[in-house]
């Protein structure tokens, strides 16, 4: 962004020189090779004196050690330290003063803009975009810790009348922020969404990603938990084992007639149903297989039917047989031993042979009735 110097000397009443440079930094001094190139008569500028650079949030201004020193707006500065520059400020060096301000090339189109055309809000548009460049600079100097807060409560102290007024509204939205709507404004005003570029289609491949997980996930459980069986013909589209890529193309193909289409869409709504009651089911048949699990195993290792069981075994004597009851010790010891055995057995026992024995019939009648149960009453609905 261009830069101007105006600068006048000392004892030269009223003339001064312009000078624009359009560069990263400005280097001032009396060397021939400065950019501004300063001859004092009352002190003596140093060959390179002082430099004027553009940073990421303005410009700046640095004393390069002189001899007579460089000051900003009266105050002296410290030498190899950068200051801040903004429009309007002075720079004082020996007899010379430098008016420093930003060159604005959109300056005389804005002008001829402004004159040419009959929107009467124009010229206070510029002012106001110019008020607020300048309070943009302004704020990226600021170091104090809550200057967004500082800043809102600056136009909230002196425009609390106004922040309802349509205007103020229409100047929001113009710069893309959303208006802070009271109950009086919110069902007049609606900010809209604006998504980026290609995130609709990114958001569409997630979602139908997700379902398409979700609803191969249900049928591998099916197969491997519940025992369902699936046969597959390699010339049929399958939901089941398709890729996203040729899920999409099942559900968006163009040559599809719109019976068709609707056709599948009633399919996948469906399939989102027996999601929702699936992850249902599967709850409810987890409580079931833990309580009729549970009482099972613990009925196998139920003391009484050991009792039981050996009450009916008897000691053969020759062609005599006498029950176990009739002899109490050693009717403990043969206890003792059925119970040891048991729990040994049942302790070698595979995990998984234990489950299927146990807890997955409760878990797999509990989950066909909850299914079976939803399935009737979306039957009802629809009659």
């Amino acid at each position: 962004m261009p830069i101007k110097l105006v600068v006048s000397k000392e004892g030269d009443s009223g003339e001064q020189k312009e000078h624009v440079y359009n560069k990263g930094q400005v280097l001032i001094g009396r060397e021939l090779d400065c950019d501004l190139q300063l001859e004092g008569t009352k002190s003596v500028v140093s060959r390179k004196h002082a430099l004027i650079k553009q940073t990421e949030s303005g410009f700046q201004i640095e004393d390069l050690n002189s001899r007579n020193c460089t000051y900003l707006n009266d105050e002296k500065l410290k030498p190899g330290v950068a200051f801040d520059l903004k429009s309007g400020d002075i720079i004082h060096i020996c007899d010379f003063f430098l008016k420093f301000d930003v060159e604005r090339h959109e300056t005389r189109y804005v002008e001829k803009t402004i004159l040419d055309s009959p929107n009467p809000f124009l010229r206070q548009a510029a002012q106001f975009v110019s008020l607020l460049s300048q309070i943009s600079t302004d704020f990226d100097r600021e170091t104090l810790d809550r200057k967004e807060e500082a800043l809102k409560e600056a136009f909230q102290e002196f425009s609390s009348d106004l922040k309802n007024h349509t205007a103020v509204r229409t100047i929001t939205q113009s710069f893309g922020a959303a208006p802070e709507m009271t109950s009086d404004t919110q069902d007049e005003v609606t900010a809209p969404v604006v998504m980026p570029a290609g995130a609709s289609s990114d958001l569409m491949d997630i979602v139908l990603n997700l379902f398409l997980k979700l609803i191969q996930a249900r049928r591998q459980f099916r197969m491997e938990f519940i025992g369902e069986t699936m046969i597959k013909s390699s010339k049929t589209f399958s939901i089941y084992s398709c890729t996203l890529d040729e899920f999409k193309e099942w559900l968006f193909d163009p040559a599809v007639p719109v019976q068709e289409r609707q056709t599948r869409m009633q399919r996948i709504l469906k399939m989102g149903d027996e999601l929702m009651v699936h992850q249902i089911s599967l709850l409810d048949g987890y409580k079931s297989s833990v309580k009729d699990g549970t009482r099972q195993f613990l009925e196998k290792l139920d003391p009484k039917a050991i009792q039981q069981y050996l009450r009916n075994k008897k000691i053969k004597l020759g062609p005599i047989q006498i029950p176990y009851g009739n002899f109490p010790v050693l009717g403990g010891l043969l206890f003792r031993k059925a119970y040891f055995d048991l729990f040994k057995e049942l302790a070698r026992e595979d995990q998984s042979i234990i489950e299927k024995k146990y807890f997955r019939p409760s878990y797999v009648k509990r989950y066909n009735r909850c299914m079976d149960a939803a399935e009737l009453e979306g039957s009802k609905r629809k009659t």
